[in-house]
């Protein structure tokens, strides 16, 4: 290689690429411009950031007879009140205070929930009151207002659906129950009983009604009035009305010896019962040994 190509001043080399692959004059060799900086978000080091990871730290306690894992300021509240129990006035007085402030400040937070909640049910009570007045269907609210319960002390409790999988599975309850009413009557009618003696079906029956929400029960009158005009209607047609009651399921009627007498039923009941509480009961031992 001459030394004009070492040099550079003619020819290709070192620092100077062949004329071909120069760029142009006013030509930028990075036209998209230079990369944006990413920049990795520092891990907070404050204070109080500090304090709320250490508080929430996973730390190892022998409870009892073995260990397991608890936050730092559980098992720093667990000392504190150990101590307090055995007698420390400074642990006692701690405690109260604290345990007072976050009474308090609970109390305080389940009020407003609370005033939200009569807020809904004052507004919907409205709009049902004036589809009423106006001979127009309500709007389907969910929760219905009747079916919020607001207690000063427990908050908000739901006693219905309050969206549109548990209502489904409410009216799925009262399309069964309507379904065993109807089975009932179909099942004596079959055996050629003229009483309405007690079965497997309607026992189904009246448990579902009064595990159903308040709105959707049954009262006693009805239920009796309901009884009374299935034993007066037709076999035709009350084998019509099972089929299509079960129809609402997506099931065929049960045939009357697919159910067991009623005294079977609660005898496999009362020991299914049985056989659960003892279970229950040897849980509730191997947990507390």
């Amino acid at each position: 290689m001459s030394g004009s190509d070492k040099t550079g001043k003619s020819g290709a080399g070192y620092g100077q690429p062949p004329k071909s692959s120069q760029f142009m004059k006013g030509q930028s060799g990075n036209p998209n411009g230079r990369p944006r900086q990413v920049t990795i978000p520092s891990e907070d080091r404050s204070a109080a950031a500090l304090t709320l990871r250490e508080a929430e730290r996973l730390i190892s306690v022998r409870d009892g007879e073995g260990v397991r894992q608890m936050t730092q300021i559980e098992a720093i509240l667990r000392t504190q009140y150990l101590s307090a129990s055995k007698g420390s006035a400074y642990a006692q007085k701690n405690i109260i205070e604290r345990y007072e402030r976050a009474d308090r400040e609970r109390r305080v937070a389940l009020e407003a929930n609370n005033e939200l909640w009569r807020g809904y049910v004052r507004e919907q009570r409205k709009e049902i009151a004036l589809a009423a007045k106006n001979g127009t269907e309500p709007p389907l609210f969910l929760p219905h207002p009747d079916d919020v319960l607001i207690d000063p002390d427990r908050g908000v409790i739901f006693r219905g659906p309050y969206d549109d999988e548990s209502l489904q599975r409410t009216l799925e309850n009262c399309a069964l129950r309507d379904a065993m009413l109807i089975q009932h009557v179909f099942n004596n009618r079959e055996q050629g009983i003229k009483a309405t003696g007690p079965t497997t079906a309607l026992f189904c029956a009246l448990e579902l009604n009064r595990l159903s929400p308040q709105r959707f029960q049954l009262s006693d009158p009805t239920l009796t009035r309901t009884l009374l005009r299935l034993q007066t209607t037709a076999k035709r047609e009350l084998k019509r009305l099972l089929k299509a009651a079960w129809a609402l399921l997506g099931r065929d009627p049960p045939a009357p010896s697919n159910l067991p007498p009623i005294e079977v039923f609660l005898k496999y009941l009362h020991a299914l019962w049985d056989a659960y509480c003892e279970l229950d009961g040897t849980a509730s031992e191997r947990m507390s040994s």
